[in-house]
């Protein structure tokens, strides 16, 4: 068994209705995108204090990058969960408890993909209605920063306790 071989996995496992959750947020993006990057000033904020105060500003291309880089990191985590044997594992791997280990470390990684996807959309989406006056830049303040920081660590931390049980 090669460590980078890419797994087969079921399409109709539970992770299906994830992956679809990712794929509309990235589509959604791009439509969102699409229609307001033409309407935004030249300069936009591109950093915020805790606070939600913007403290950073760059020209409007860098909304593209933000844009590129949300779509780019969905694919590699996305495609990243097509090898789970290149996971560290927070258990010994056997023969016996490999498949239910690699199942949880795949969902645990879409799972992640799409919050992930989630909050980076909602930040986008922030940072245009910001720029035109549309909306308070507290909307990317503590609770938002709350939010994101506890999801990705109840998802991480939920996977290491489920890994550790099946051992």
């Amino acid at each position: 068994m090669k460590i980078l071989e890419r797994l087969a996995i079921d399409s109709s496992s539970p992770n299906r209705g994830v992956n679809l959750i990712t794929i509309g947020l990235i589509v959604f993006l791009l439509v969102f995108t699409f229609f307001i990057y033409p309407s935004l000033p030249e300069i936009i904020p591109t950093h915020f204090k805790g606070s939600g105060e913007a403290d950073g500003f760059s020209s409007k291309s860098m909304y593209l990058v933000f844009v590129g880089f949300t779509i780019l990191m969905a694919i590699g985590l996305y495609y990243l969960s097509f090898f789970p044997r290149i996971i560290n594992y927070p258990t010994k791997i056997t023969p016996e408890n490999r498949d239910i280990q690699q199942e949880m470390a795949i969902t645990m990684l879409r799972q992640l993909n799409a919050f992930i996807t989630a909050c980076m959309t909602y930040i986008i989406i922030c940072i245009a209605f910001i720029s035109k006056g549309d909306l308070s830049s507290a909307s990317l303040g503590w609770l938002f920063i709350f939010v994101m920081l506890g999801g990705m660590t109840w998802l991480i931390a939920r996977y290491m306790i489920q890994a550790r049980a099946k051992k």
